[in-house]
């Protein structure tokens, strides 16, 4: 049912609309200005010249626009005396809102579900696919190095406190791994407890170091005894990604 807003500060129009809406099936409310609508849930609205500027000001995002009396304005301008043609521009314009509204939500909604599919619900880290779209959106400096981390005997923590506890410890380690890594750092969850990161440095090796001690405090501040392997793939999967080797 379309949501129809007759809005006149003329008594006498208003109920000549109402007369001419009567039994349309559409769901009507009046208003003598736009301060006084009851709902901003409106579909459509009938209207006079004078008030059209007060609708554009209130910024009545979607809503179509039907102006009786006036050329010029809104989506749909109609004579006095448009009785039949009132109540179908009504239903169409109506629909025609609904749809755009539609088409509105759906845009939305594609870009959040873009962005969760990029993301790895656990750590919110990004996951394999936003680690992918990092890369081919990114330049990679000279010093740029790629690294693994991996913690070591997770399966251990799984097999003996379960896997909801193994959950909340791959929380803190993603957590702790992201404050540990030097800024301008890119961390994401490569899968399990394996997570892959980008970092620009001229010394690697003392760079990952201190991320592994930075690590290693921050977990045991949060009473996590875990340790973690660093790594680095195989030289030929780093030349795919155009990435230097950590010597």
């Amino acid at each position: 049912m379309n949501s129809v807003l007759l809005l006149s500060d003329d008594d006498a129009r208003v109920a000549q609309w109402l007369d001419w809406l009567s039994d349309s099936g559409l769901s009507i409310q009046t208003a003598v200005n736009v301060q006084s609508v009851r709902t901003r849930r409106i579909d459509c609205i009938v209207t006079d010249r004078n008030l059209v500027t007060e609708i554009a000001d209130a910024d009545m995002e979607m809503i179509g626009l039907i102006v009786i009396g006036v050329r010029g304005f809104g989506d749909v301008q109609l004579a006095e005396g448009s009785r039949k043609e009132l109540r179908l521009a009504c239903r169409l314009v109506g629909r025609i809102t609904q749809l755009r509204r539609q088409k509105k939500r759906q845009t939305r909604l594609a870009k959040v579900y873009e962005q969760l599919s990029v993301i790895d619900p656990l750590t919110r880290l990004a996951n394999r696919r936003g680690w992918e779209q990092f890369l081919k959106r990114s330049t990679v400096s000279p010093d740029g190095v790629l690294a693994f981390f991996d913690l070591d005997d997770f399966r251990l923590i799984n097999q003996e406190q379960g896997y909801q506890h193994g959950d909340q410890v791959i929380r803190d380690a993603a957590e702790a791994l992201q404050q540990a890594l030097p800024p301008g750092a890119f961390l994401a969850r490569w899968g399990g407890d394996e997570f892959i990161c980008l970092l620009s440095t001229s010394t690697p090796q003392d760079t990952l170091n201190e991320v592994r001690n930075r690590w290693l405090d921050k977990m045991a501040q949060s009473d996590k005894s875990l340790s973690i392997t660093i790594g680095c793939p195989p030289t030929h999967e780093r030349a795919l990604l155009r990435l230097p080797c950590i010597t």
